[in-house]
C-alpha cells in the first residue's frame, strides 16, 4: 500500500512539474499546454532545449545556449521557435530571441558565476542550467534598472547602449564607463537632456543634444511633456525650380527642417498638407525609407 501511495504521489508530482515546464515555454497567453520534450542537452544547438504543445497548431521550442563565437562567459542566448502547422502551410519561425549578459543583479548570477578563479561558469554549471530552466521568456526585461544608476533605461536609448553590461568575465562589481556616467548624470555629473520626436505615423525617436536620433518605444513619446513633431514638405530643389518641376514630397521634422528626420512620402500627402495630427499611431509605410532630399539636409541617425 505504501509503495502504491508513493507511486501515485510521484506521478502527480511529475505531471505537475511537466505542466509547469510547459507553461514556462508557452507563456501565459496559452492556458492548456502539454510538455512534449523535457529539457535535454542539444550538442547541435550548443545548449539546452525543451518543447511544449501550446495549441493544436503550435509546438514551441525553448532553448538557452552558448554559441562558439560568443565573446563572454557571462553571455547566454535564449531562443523561442514555433514549429507550426496551419492549413496548407507548415514550418519553423523564431518567436523570440534574447541575449542575456549575466550581470551582478541577474537572477542567475550566483548560480552561474564560477566558484573560484578558473572554475566552471555559465552553462558549464548544473546550478546555472537549473536556474535558466525556470525562467520564462517574459522574465527577460529588455530594459535595465541598475542600482548604480537609480533609474530605468529603455532599450534603444542612447544611455542604454552606453550603460548595459558588456559580455566578458563575471564581475561582482559594476563599473560604469565615463560615457555612461555622463549620459545618466551620476557621481556629480549633469545628465544629458533628450527630446522626443513623433512622426505622422507614430514612430518615436529619442533626439540627443547633437540632434542625432534613435528609434525607441512609443511609450517614451506618450510620457514626454513636450514633443517634436513632423510635417509634410514639397519644396523644390534648385533644379526643379529652374525647370518648373514639381517638388518631391518629404516628411521632415519641424525643428530643423529635415536634419533630424527626413523620409520620402507619397505626393498625395503633400497635396493635402492637412493630415490630422491626432492620427499618429498608425503603422509607418514599410516601403518608405529616409533618403536625402538635399545634400545639406540628410537625416541624422546614430
Amino acid at each position: 500500500m505504501k509503495t502504491l501511495l508513493t507511486i501515485i504521489l510521484f506521478s502527480i508530482s511529475s505531471t505537475s512539474f511537466a505542466t509547469d515546464t510547459a507553461q514556462v515555454i508557452c507563456g501565459k497567453e496559452f492556458t492548456t499546454v502539454k510538455l512534449v520534450d523535457d529539457w535535454s542537452h542539444s550538442k547541435k544547438k550548443g545548449g539546452y532545449c525543451a518543447k511544449a504543445e501550446c495549441s493544436p497548431s503550435i509546438r514551441r521550442e525553448h532553448c538557452f545556449v552558448r554559441k562558439e563565437h560568443d565573446t563572454g562567459e557571462n553571455m547566454v542566448r535564449v531562443i523561442l521557435q514555433d514549429h507550426y502547422q496551419e492549413v496548407n502551410k507548415s514550418g519553423v519561425r523564431t518567436y523570440g530571441h534574447h541575449t542575456v549578459v549575466i550581470g551582478k543583479d541577474d537572477a542567475c548570477f550566483k548560480a552561474c558565476s564560477p566558484d573560484k578563479a578558473g572554475g566552471k561558469s555559465s552553462l558549464e554549471k548544473k546550478s546555472c542550467v537549473e536556474c535558466f530552466k525556470t525562467r520564462s521568456f517574459a522574465d527577460y526585461d529588455s530594459s535595465i534598472n541598475y542600482p548604480e544608476i537609480g533609474k530605468k533605461l529603455e532599450k534603444g536609448t542612447k544611455c542604454y547602449s552606453l550603460c548595459i553590461d558588456k559580455p566578458g568575465p563575471f564581475q561582482s562589481e559594476r563599473i560604469l564607463t565615463p560615457e555612461c556616467q555622463t549620459c545618466v548624470g551620476v557621481n556629480g555629473l549633469v545628465a544629458e537632456k533628450f527630446e522626443y520626436l513623433q512622426t505622422k505615423h507614430g514612430q518615436c525617436f529619442e533626439v540627443d543634444q547633437n540632434n542625432k536620433r534613435k528609434e525607441v518605444g512609443k511609450r517614451l513619446c506618450k510620457e514626454a511633456s513636450q514633443l517634436l513633431l513632423t510635417e509634410y514638405d514639397d519644396s523644390q530643389t534648385p533644379y526643379q525650380f529652374i525647370f518648373n518641376k514639381r517638388g518631391d514630397c518629404f516628411e521632415i521634422d519641424s525643428k530643423t527642417g529635415g536634419f533630424i528626420y527626413q523620409a520620402a512620402r507619397s505626393p498625395a500627402l503633400c497635396e493635402s498638407l492637412n493630415i490630422n495630427d491626432g492620427d499618429r499611431n498608425a503603422e509607418i509605410d514599410k516601403d518608405s525609407s529616409p533618403v536625402k532630399k538635399k545634400a545639406s539636409a540628410g537625416a541624422s541617425v546614430q
